[in-house]
C-alpha cells in the first residue's frame, strides 16, 4: 500500500464499502485473517466483494461505481446522495 492523503475520492470509495457492508450485513474479505488483510489488499488492489444480486440492481451500479479503481471516475458524493435520495 502507498501512503497518499485522504482526498473526496478515497471518501466515495470508503462510502461504497459502508453501503456494502450495511446491505450484505457482510464485511468485506471476512475469510481472511485480520493480520493479513492489508498484504492482501496490497496484492490484490482490483478485488472487490460480489455484490449479491439480492441488493437491487441500481444500488449495485452505484457502490461499483464508487470503489472502482480509478480515483478519477468515481462519482461526487452529490451524484451518490441524488441516486440515494431518487431511488428512495
Amino acid at each position: 500500500m502507498t501512503t497518499k492523503l485522504l482526498t473526496l475520492e478515497s471518501d466515495v470509495f470508503a462510502f461504497a464499502f459502508l453501503m456494502y457492508e450495511v446491505l450484505t450485513m457482510k464485511i468485506p474479505h471476512e475469510t481472511i485473517e485480520d493480520k493479513k488483510i492489508l498484504e492482501y489488499i496490497a496484492k490484490n488492489p482490483y478485488v472487490r466483494p460480489i455484490v449479491p444480486s439480492t441488493v437491487p440492481q441500481w444500488l449495485r451500479k452505484l457502490i461499483n461505481e464508487c470503489w472502482t479503481t480509478n480515483p478519477e471516475k468515481r462519482p461526487k458524493m452529490s451524484y451518490v446522495w441524488q441516486e440515494l435520495k431518487d431511488n428512495n
